[in-house]
Formats: C-alpha cells, sequence, structure tokens
C-alpha cells in the first residue's frame, strides 16, 4: 500500500503517529496489529478494523503452521 500511496515508511509513521521503528516493526511482521493500531489503519489507510485484525489472524496463524512444520520435521529427522 506504500508503493500505491507514494509513501516512505517515514511518512507512514507520522500519519499513523507511531516512529519508523514501529512502522519497520509492523511491516516486518514483528509486531503485532491490535486493535489500536488496525483504528489507526482504518482511518489513515481504508479499509475497516475488522479487516486489518483479520490480516493480523491469518498471518499469525500462517507463522504459527510454519513453526508447527518445522518442529515436525526435526522431530522426525531426529527419530529417523
Amino acid at each position: 500500500m506504500l508503493e500505491e500511496r507514494d509513501w516512505t515508511q517515514a511518512q507512514l509513521a507520522e500519519r499513523l503517529g507511531y516512529t519508523t521503528k514501529d512502522i519497520s516493526l509492523l511491516i516486518n511482521g514483528k509486531a503485532p496489529i491490535n486493535e489500536e493500531t488496525a483504528l489507526r489503519l482504518e482511518r489513515v489507510l481504508g479499509s475497516t478494523v475488522g479487516f486489518w485484525l483479520s490480516r493480523e489472524a491469518q498471518y499469525r496463524t500462517a507463522l504459527a503452521r510454519i513453526e508447527e512444520e518445522n518442529r515436525s520435521k526435526e522431530w522426525t529427522s531426529w527419530v529417523g
């Protein structure tokens, strides 16, 4: 969405009222989208709070599945 708007992370941070470090963590999936962040994203980028929270839940679920697959592969390679 930043590219579509031709915004930098610093510009998004300013519009959302966050630091550039906060935005970097958010974009890289290291900080979750909570209710407050979803409200700010709704106001600045559009879509709904539900959209942003749903995306967050989908992302965290995908990460959990990947971690589980990796644990399973480690366990089977260790046992085998």
